[in-house]
Formats: structure tokens, sequence, C-alpha cells
């Protein structure tokens, strides 16, 4: 989509908290649109900043729900059988658009839209922080859109591959950090710190993704152990609700924690023990509590998810498991599967234990329902580490079996409006015998 035609829509909110006072993605004040007329004004970098901000800030709890529930994190008991047949690893055109799609590709366009626009308004890209946090969140946005999608299209183009857009999402985090640096000696220094440390974990995940372990290492050691930013979430309006709230509250209940993640006896994830029907009527659901990702988590009480509740999307300790997935059984990782063992209440690794599953078993609890799980799976099978999508009977009995994808389509609206994609045929994904 062209630029004009993303920002006549999108919602443009003014106000954004200084990264140095808060690791917040957004606090907001007015929102406003900006006539396509004013692109060329200076003044509205900031807004074009929020812009970019805003997108990916807003869907991230969207992103959250579709990567519980294409993997072992979640189950999806919502009252309509396309959406409830994602949660079964069966993705179809005639799907529509339920899937994460459209928003994958409107949190892309604006946000990226929005970068580009702010290179070509400021007088000096080296250490304009607006410039490099902007295009930090443009590389989350491709990353995002790399690790959920199978294959998409960018601006009406043809089919990208999910590697080729893991590399334009490293593509802007290097230009993140290279235009970030020179503010990191400054009067700018914390909050260009802050933006570099994002850069840097979003870089080592597309590293790590792409079988480059090396600068994956690279990246991640660059990041504080205490470094964490969130996806933001207040109360009103509406609009900025963590959406994973109305999920597990009310009487029609859609998410609950599926089977392969309970039993754990770990305070990074809780749940109701007494299942209810969810919406379909069909699903017992587990609702969980907030999350060890989420701000309203607490341990070892269990704090219910709220409408405010933040998501962790970028952190140290995410930057530590890239880097130890990348390094192998160290001495090192050994001390970091150890260290979040404990917050689980486990022992400490045994002589004969596998380290690297300890290692992936100990990332599945700190980032459950945070949006990491579906790129992590992905990852783990594409390099030949293990196959560890949920299979044979799924636990909705009258379902039967579980499906085979292992990442979401393009829609039907993109294949009639895009001729470079109007043939496209995607894998067929139907377990054996299904018929809705």
């Amino acid at each position: 989509m062209k630029a004009a035609r993303i920002l006549r829509r999108v919602a443009l909110l003014v106000g954004v908290a200084a990264l140095a006072s808060c690791h917040d993605a957004l606090t907001v004040t007015n929102p406003k649109v900006i006539a396509t007329s004013d692109l060329s004004d200076a003044q509205l970098i900031g807004t074009l900043l929020n812009s970019a901000v805003f997108a990916v800030n807003t869907n991230y709890s969207e992103f959250s729900w579709f990567s519980a529930i294409i993997t072992d994190e979640a189950l999806n008991a919502t009252n309509d059988y396309r959406s409830g047949e994602l949660s079964q690893r069966i993705v179809e055109l005639a799907q529509g658009n339920v899937g994460p799609y459209p928003l994958l590709q409107f949190t892309r366009a604006t946000a990226d839209t929005s970068a580009a626009l702010i290179r070509k308004l400021v007088k000096q890209p080296a250490g304009d922080l607006r410039l490099a946090r902007a295009l930090a969140y443009a590389g989350y946005s491709y990353l995002y859109l790399a690790e959920f999608t199978c294959t998409a299209p960018i601006n009406g183009g043809p089919l990208v591959t999910d590697d080729s857009l893991e590399k334009i999402a490293l593509s802007r985090f290097k230009e993140a950090i290279t235009d970030a640096t020179p503010a990191d000696a400054g009067s700018t220094k914390t909050v260009a710190d802050t933006i570099l440390a994002l850069a840097n974990v979003g870089a080592a995940r597309a590293s790590l993704n792409l079988g480059n372990k090396t600068d994956a290492i690279t990246y991640a050691s660059a990041v504080p152990a205490s470094f964490v930013i969130y996806a933001d979430y207040i109360a009103a309006p509406p609009a900025l609700n963590n959406t994973l709230w109305g999920r597990v509250n009310g009487q029609n209940k859609q998410l609950g924690v599926h089977p392969l993640m309970q039993n754990l006896n770990d305070p990074r994830v809780r749940y109701t023990t007494k299942a209810v029907l969810g919406h379909n009527q069909l699903t017992l659901l587990n609702t969980p509590y907030s999350p060890r990702s989420f701000s309203t988590y607490t341990s070892p009480d269990s704090q219910v998810i709220q409408s405010f509740s933040k998501i962790d999307m970028a952190s140290g300790l995410e930057a530590r498991f890239i880097r130890a997935e990348a390094e192998g059984p160290t001495p090192l990782t050994i001390a970091l599967v150890n260290e979040r063992r404990a917050v689980g209440g486990e022992q400490p690794l045994g002589a004969t234990d596998d380290v690297m599953a300890s290692l992936r078993e100990e990332k599945r609890r700190d980032f459950f329902l945070a949006g990491r799980r579906l790129g992590d799976l992905r990852r783990y099978k594409a390099q030949g580490i293990g196959d560890f999508f949920p299979s044979g009977p799924h636990p909705t009995s009258q379902w039967g079996l579980y499906g085979s994808a292992t990442c979401y389509i393009i829609t039907q609206d993109e294949m009639n409006s895009n001729p470079n994609v109007a043939n496209y045929v995607p894998p067929a994904t139907r377990p054996p015998g299904y018929s809705p």
C-alpha cells in the first residue's frame, strides 16, 4: 500500500512517553490523522514515529493469540468453526480474514512506511533517535510477518519467502543500530541505549531464524540482561486493551491453556484448575492467569489477565535465550537453564539431562503467551532440531486429528487484489477424513 493510502486510514496517536523515563511502548494522549498534503512537514516526525509504534503495539496481543493457538500453548474455543480450525492446525483460504495476515500486513505497511517517511524528513539520520526507533519497530513488523506466514507479498508484489522477510527485518534492525549508535555517548545516551537494545534483540532473533549463529551471538551479547520493553496496554479506550483479556473473561471464553502446557507446577504458567466450556460449547478451557511475561504477573499468587496487562515484546532474557541456543551446551547455557529452572521450582540439571532440550523447555515457560512460540517451533523444525507442533488427536475430541499447518497464509482478498499472487495455491493442511 502507498504511504498516503495507509496514513489516511490509520489513527496516529500523539504523546509517546520518552524512552528515558519509561520502557513501555506507548503512552497515548490525543489521536490525530495526518493529511496527505502534510507528509512533507518535518513537524510531523513525532506523529509518524507514533504511528509506527502504535501499529506494532496495538496488534501485539493478537499476534500472541495467533502464535498460541496454532502451537502447544493454547486452545481456541471461538464460536466460529473457521477460526477454531486454526487451533486444529488447519489453515485454508476459506478462513478469510480470521487469521493474522491482515493485521500483520497492516502493521508492516504502517511501521515501514512511517520509518521511510521519517528518513526523508530528518536532516541528519546518524544520531536521530526518532528515525532509529521507527526503524526498530519496522524491523519487528517484518520479523512478525516472517515468523507467522509461510510466504507473503510486499506492497502488491510477488510472494516473498519467510527467509527473505527475515533478511528485510534484519536490514531494518541494522539501520536502527547504525542511526542510534552516535547518540549512545551524548546527553540522550539512556534513550539511545534502549533503542539499541530493542534493535539488537530483533537482530539476534532474525539472525538465529536465518541460521546465522555467529551474528545472533554478537547481537544478543550486546543486550543488557535487565532490559525489557513492553507492548503497552491501558484500560481505556478499548482499542488499546490487551485483547487476551477479552478472550478469558465473561461468558464467551475463548482462550484456554493447552494440555501440553498444563501440570507443570510452575508459577510462570498458572491457570484455573476448574475447566469450563468455551464459547463453542465444545472445548473445555482452563483459562490462564497472567504469565511471567505480562506486567500483571505475580508469584506465587495468581493474577488474572487484565485489559491493561503489558506484554514483554523484547528483553534481555530473550537475548540470553537466543545466545544460549546459538552457542549450544556451554557453561553459560547451563547456568541460564539452571537459573530459570530455579524460577520454576525445578532442580538443577543432572549429568545426563539434555541441556538444549531443557533450554527450549525453559524458554516456552518464560515466554508463554508472549508471541514467541510459533517462531520458535518453525525454527526448530526448519533447522532440523525437531518437530514440536501438537499432533494426533485434538483435545476437543469432536474435531478428530490435528492438521499439518506450521504457518499462516495470505487471504483470498490478497489474491483478488494482487495479480502477482492470483495463482497462489496453499498447502493442504487438513487431517485425513476431516470434514467441518
